[in-house]
């Protein structure tokens, strides 16, 4: 029987096509599930370069993130060390001595005065005056402020040299007055009244519940 099939599939005249058909069907049949798998891991493939460029994304967003921090925290540290504390206000006091008597100055008065203290309110501008700035809604930090008024006779030359030393200062101190005339005691000598205000910015005590 098997035989006699065998001779008519050989005597077909279509046997060849017959062959490739079967043939291309049988290799469809077994080839089939490696195309599953193959298009399953393209498909994988293209999901995992897309999380890959999202985490790159994400990665360089948090190194620049970190990066935009560390300068804030450098200017912060700046600004702190600008900052004159009361602490602060009374070593300067001590450096305004020393540094006029470097200078050939004599000191005919210094006074530091109590500290002054107000919220910070936002866009303050504390050298332009309160009144302006009270229209600021306040913040948690607390602004506080010294003057420093000094008076100081000698040489021109040597007042000149005093003032050199304190623009110098990199401090938040601003200097809102000042007064240079020549001596009524002795003509070749000169008078500096200067008011120097302190700054000062902490965060205010937290109120209790």
């Amino acid at each position: 029987m098997i035989e006699h099939i065998l001779r008519r599939f050989l005597d077909h005249p279509s046997r060849r096509w017959i062959v490739i058909t079967v043939t291309f069907a049988i290799g469809l049949v077994a080839v089939w599930p490696a195309v599953d798998e193959y298009l399953a891991v393209t498909a994988d493939c293209s999901s995992l370069e897309a999380e890959i460029v999202r985490t790159e994304k994400t990665v360089s967003s948090l190194a620049a993130f970190r990066k935009r921090v560390e300068e804030k925290v450098a200017a912060l540290e700046r600004h702190e060390a600008q900052a004159v504390s009361p602490q602060a206000a009374r070593e300067f006091r001590a450096r305004l001595v020393s540094l006029a008597r470097q200078h050939n100055c004599q000191i005919r008065r210094i006074n530091l005065s109590d500290t002054r203290t107000r919220k910070w309110r936002n866009n303050d501008r504390p050298i332009e005056g309160i009144t302006r700035v009270k229209k600021g809604r306040e913040t948690r930090f607390d602004l506080r402020t010294q003057q420093c008024k000094l008076m100081v006779m000698g040489p021109l030359p040597s007042i000149i040299g005093l003032l050199e030393e304190l623009q110098k200062e990199d401090r938040l101190i601003y200097a809102s007055g000042y007064t240079l005339r020549p001596s009524a005691v002795n003509r070749e000598t000169s008078e500096l009244e200067i008011e120097l205000t302190l700054f000062d910015l902490e965060e205010g005590v937290k109120p209790s519940a």
